[in-house]
């Protein structure tokens, strides 16, 4: 795995260009500079941090600023990196690609986004329930926190926003759904989640959503 050499100064000096969520008012991208490569790993978390509308959900960890500071400076002046120069193939200047992975939280940033802009319907009660009791059974409701809490606590606020009142009592036991990218304390409210099939990875016969569509 390739290493920054901290101690050899990039042209340009330190710097990252962080990628910024696309808007006709604002750049795509916002130069952070630092005067070494600690102060801009520092910098750029606290960029992250001050700015999580702007970022990529789930992106203010200390570990993924240093993991996509690596994938900057590495891919494109390998020489002021250490190991095997091959994981890194871009010609200098180049931007820089990396394997397509959508975090939970992401997902979910994304999945609430969408709901903001739907005509919400809600189910009553009883059927939010019964959806909620297979939810927790279910192998696919996974964790989705990062450890970024400001992105956690925002995407919390998001959803209660929408949700209100509503309870079913199990809220403590679900988590995110793994197929389908949404919040289940939620989702197992609405009449129409919005979200479509997904094949990988395919949820169980038993959840509600294909329960449902085959009584339709």
């Amino acid at each position: 795995m390739m290493r920054v050499i901290a101690g050899v100064v990039p042209p340009g000096g330190w710097h990252y260009k962080q990628p910024l969520n696309s808007s006709p008012q604002r750049p795509q991208q916002q130069l952070i500079g630092a005067a070494s490569y600690e102060a801009l790993v520092e910098n750029v978390f606290q960029f992250r941090l001050n700015n999580l509308q702007m970022v990529e959900s789930g992106s203010a960890t200390r570990e993924l600023v240093v993991q996509d500071i690596q994938f900057y400076i590495c891919g494109n002046w390998p020489r002021h990196c250490t190991g095997a120069k091959a994981e890194f193939s871009q010609t200098p200047g180049a931007p820089i690609s990396k394997p397509a992975y959508a975090r939970p939280l992401t997902r979910i940033e994304d999945w609430l986004t969408l709901l903001s802009e739907r005509q919400l319907r809600w189910v009553d009660q009883g059927r939010a329930l019964e959806r909620a009791k297979v939810c927790v059974a279910c192998p696919l409701n996974r964790p989705w926190r990062t450890g970024c809490a400001p992105c956690n606590d925002n995407a919390d606020r998001r959803a209660m926003l929408i949700l209100g009142s509503r309870s079913t009592g199990l809220e403590s036991q679900l988590r995110s759904c793994l197929a389908y990218g949404t919040l289940l304390k939620l989702s197992v409210w609405l009449e129409e989640d919005f979200t479509g099939p997904r094949n990988r990875p395919e949820p169980p016969q038993e959840c509600w959503k294909l329960t449902e569509a085959k009584n339709a």
